[in-house]
């Protein structure tokens, strides 16, 4: 899979691919529980396919690669997303606001009846990330948590990371 589009054409990948996932797919079907896939890449031309076969997750929802407001509007309540905060965009590039403001947006978007949505980051956080972008990630998903600066209990990493190297300097290193 690409940002823009599949490795193989969708005629192939339902020809080859799908009844083998449809085989995968099937016992978790047959109990009754979600299945989640992880997919990089531009797959809307298969999605349908996809959820006839059981797939219930679509994770990542990279804002890069897929429209939320198509993927809503085209799968409504019949799809759950999982991610759909972009890592190659606004979690290394945006500003702490730019990282709340895209929570908004996403959760407006794929989740209008707050329902059908792990939100989070569309990949794994890598290390152009600013811990301020995480904290504002933290706080966007879940505002009733200590671990944004306006909660009561707040200790930043910093202030973690200081009292850590403190403890040690005290006992020679061995905490």
């Amino acid at each position: 899979m690409t940002h823009f589009w599949l490795l193989f054409s969708p005629k192939v990948w339902r020809a080859l691919i799908k009844p083998r996932l449809a085989r995968l797919f099937a016992p978790f079907v047959e109990a009754g529980l979600p299945v989640i896939l992880h997919s990089d890449g531009q797959i809307a031309a298969i999605l349908p396919d996809l959820l006839e076969i059981g797939m219930t997750v679509l994770n990542p929802v990279q804002p890069e690669v897929i429209d939320h407001a198509w993927l809503r509007a085209t799968f409504g309540d019949r799809l759950a997303c999982y991610g759909g905060i972009s890592t190659q965009t606004v979690l290394p590039q945006g500003s702490p606001q730019d990282v709340a403001r895209a929570v908004a947006e996403s959760r407006a978007v794929l989740a209008p009846d707050d329902t059908g949505l792990v939100i989070g980051p569309s990949h794994r956080l890598m290390t152009d990330v600013p811990l301020e972008n995480v904290e504002a990630l933290l706080a966007a998903i879940n505002p009733d948590q200590p671990w944004h600066a306006g909660s009561p209990g707040y200790r930043s990493s910093g202030s973690q990371l200081a009292e850590a190297q403190r403890a040690r300097a005290g006992t020679g290193g061995l905490v």
